[in-house]
């Protein structure tokens, strides 16, 4: 069963570079509690690097499409491999630039993973 919640305020990180699209990540206050649930729980916030070969849970409201599109309503969320920031960046050709370390890369062909389904 989904859960709503208002949104009472959104802070960005003070970080965050929309040229290579770094620190891209927010902290989002509600007005009510979530229940947790098995499918709504809390996460750690992690401080190590994650190299290649996890298995990693990628979610956010971003757009959809290759070409951004509309932003979803619904979080979406899906399980990715990640890879190696050397073997990003080869995949990546001409884009290779957005390879950073603050950054997880899941892509393995164009249409899926994330940031509109395209690079990383």
């Amino acid at each position: 069963n989904p859960q709503l919640h208002d949104v009472d305020r959104i802070v960005n990180h003070p970080e965050y570079n929309p040229t290579i699209i770094t620190q891209d990540v927010c902290v989002v206050r509600v007005t009510n509690n979530f229940v947790f649930t098995a499918n709504v729980a809390p996460i750690r916030v992690g401080s190590s690097f994650i190299g290649g070969g996890v298995s990693a849970i990628v979610s956010g409201w971003g757009g959809t499409a290759q070409n951004g599109g509309p932003a979803p309503n619904n979080l979406q969320w899906l399980t990715k491999q990640t890879l190696t920031n050397a073997d990003c960046a080869v995949r990546m050709q001409n884009n290779a630039h957005f390879v950073v370390d603050s950054k997880i890369c899941t892509f393995n062909q164009v249409g899926q993973g994330i940031c509109q389904g395209k690079y990383v």
